[in-house]
């Protein structure tokens, strides 16, 4: 039978789970800036330039920018992380639940925990949006500081105040179909091999939703997504 959920619990969930999301992406965000940052020389360098490692580039804006620039677009970052992990991940179950021919959490089939962990990754994705654009901006803005040219942004608010203002509402969606697309994609894959692999391990050493269970879950599922 399906779960129900009093509005304290799914608060409660949604609190959870975006602050679990921002904790993990504070901890991983050095190395989303080293990523967008490799993503970017293209526009940087001539098309006969070597391009930079993870190691080399890492190294170059420790050098150049100092330590702080790994963190630029840090308060985008959890913005999007407490709307998007919180949304995402706080309303897969509930999704999953409607959706399952069983009506049971345990024994629903694969197919509806993909369909389930694809929508809640699209519809949060797409609310999102504005967030992911804001902090993409705030990253790549060290490119100009790199290039001796003055940054766009003097921080998120900013940001936010003057992409209002020069470009309107619409440019906080750009890219949103792709964004979606993307979002679709690694949740159904993400989420849904995580929670079957949760099942999985529980069956196989007995123990009902424990610490170890969990941990090799979401190993799995993070496999699962990177591949």
């Amino acid at each position: 039978m399906a779960e129900t959920y009093t509005s304290w619990e799914l608060a409660g969930r949604f609190a959870s789970t975006s602050a679990s999301c921002c904790i993990a992406d504070g901890l991983c965000l050095p190395l989303d800036f080293v990523k967008t940052r490799m993503q970017l020389q293209n526009e940087m360098l001539s098309s006969s330039a070597p391009r930079l490692g993870v190691v080399g580039m890492g190294s170059q804006i420790l050098r150049t920018e100092g330590v702080l620039a790994f963190y630029s677009g840090f308060a985008a970052a959890m913005l999007r992380q407490a709307t998007y992990g919180g949304l995402c991940f706080g309303s897969y179950p509930l999704i999953r639940d409607a959706i399952s021919p069983t009506g049971d959490p345990k024994s629903t089939p694969l197919w509806a925990r993909i369909a389930a962990g694809g929508s809640a990754g699209a519809v949060a994705s797409a609310f999102a949006n504005p967030t992911d654009v804001v902090k993409v901006r705030l990253q790549a803005d060290g490119r100009l500081a790199a290039m001796g040219e003055q940054p766009r942004y003097r921080g998120t608010i900013d940001a936010i105040r003057r992409i209002t203002r020069e470009e309107g509402a619409r440019a906080f969606y750009k890219g949103v179909g792709p964004n979606v697309q993307r979002a679709t994609v690694v949740n159904g894959i993400g989420i849904a091999s995580y929670d079957q692999s949760k099942q999985t391990v529980v069956a196989m050493i007995g123990e009902d939703e424990s610490l170890l269970a969990r941990f090799l879950a979401a190993l799995v599922g993070g496999i699962a997504t990177a591949l």
